[in-house]
């Protein structure tokens, strides 16, 4: 696998040790389990994860990304989003979008 990552053949996303629960998480939990996975990767592989991918079926918040963008992450990818919202965005093809979280009192009303 060493020999895989750095060749380029494998590149490991994410990087978390578990993948954190996105329903009501609190910035430690997050926090912590991305520091325990991420320090595991580059005392084993010297590399860490450029990109963040989350399945959560249950939707996801603003706290994770928000995270993950202070982070590091260039990227991440989700697998819920609004019906409506995905419907208009096909659309309008805008699937690809930056996703700026707005705290009240920190970045905004």
């Amino acid at each position: 696998m060493k020999k895989l990552v750095k060749n380029g053949q494998l590149e490991f996303i994410n990087g978390g040790w578990v993948s954190n629960d996105e329903a009501c998480p609190s910035f430690e939990e997050v926090i912590m389990n991305m520091m325990t996975g991420h320090e595991f990767l580059w005392r084993n592989f010297g590399v860490l994860p450029k990109h963040a991918w989350h399945a959560d079926a249950f939707g996801h918040s603003a706290a994770t990304v928000e995270l993950f963008s202070q982070m590091g992450f260039e990227t991440i990818s989700f697998a819920r989003i609004d019906d409506l919202e995905k419907n208009k965005r096909k659309d309008e093809k805008t699937l690809e979008f930056i996703w700026r979280p707005t705290y009240e009192g920190i970045n905004g009303p």
